[in-house]
């Protein structure tokens, strides 16, 4: 499966079939295929990455994922070097608008779960 085309409804089945597996979905799991990961993943324990998404994802979407997503579970990543970090940042935050604690809580995932 790894290096495939995985869609948010094959994911959320293989979590289902392996629920103490940690799982990181790139692209908010799903480049253009961000509503199939609203109805099956969103919300679930299962992590999500901004990278390659910011750029293309319109916005009513893009807030329904991460309104509805643990916020903890949720890392900001700008899939460098396709796209340039900085400018990734400075998107997210014009577009999103997050305090800073939510702000701090998206940045660190990758340190929490690693640790």
């Amino acid at each position: 499966m790894w290096g495939t085309d995985c869609r948010p409804a094959t994911l959320a089945a293989l979590k289902r079939a392996f629920p103490k597996l940690t799982v990181i979905a790139a692209h908010l799991d799903g480049y253009l295929h961000w509503a199939q990961a609203l109805q099956y993943l969103v919300g679930t324990d299962v992590y999500l990455d901004t990278s390659s998404s910011l750029p293309f994802i319109d916005d009513a979407l893009l807030h329904a994922i991460l309104d509805r997503h643990p916020p903890e579970k949720i890392f900001f990543g700008s899939d460098y070097p396709l796209f340039d970090p900085g400018e990734e940042l400075q998107r997210l935050r014009s577009r999103l608008r997050l305090g800073s604690e939510r702000m701090d809580l998206l940045l660190n995932a990758g340190e929490r779960l690693l640790g």
